[in-house]
């Protein structure tokens, strides 16, 4: 089947009222056996913004921390919401759809 390639970086910002500074994901294409029981091949992270401007890793894996939750959700998780879009290679974003990007 289609998939995005190994090493492809996909990140997305998130505002919620409970975090008005937002929230910066990404999710990275390891590839192989990473993340069988998820979205096959990809790792998650949350990044923040240092006050020089440079990013630094809040935390990542396959799954988020306990505690931890994307757009205010505290059920929600990464690979959860992400299955929905199997057939994308768990990339949500209809700007990314497989053919699309592929046509480009």
């Amino acid at each position: 089947g289609r998939e995005f390639p190994v090493g492809t970086i996909i990140v997305k910002q998130a505002r919620i009222e409970a975090r008005p500074e937002g929230q910066l994901f990404a999710m990275v294409k390891r590839g192989g056996r990473y993340n069988p029981e998820g979205a096959h091949g990809w790792e998650w992270f949350e990044l923040a913004e240092r006050p020089d401007q440079s990013v630094a890793i809040k935390w990542r894996g396959v799954s988020a921390p306990d505690g931890e939750q994307y757009g205010g959700d505290p059920h929600g998780t990464c690979n959860a919401c992400h299955g929905e879009a199997k057939a994308n290679d768990y990339v949500k974003s209809p700007a990314l759809a497989l053919g699309r990007v592929a046509s480009r």
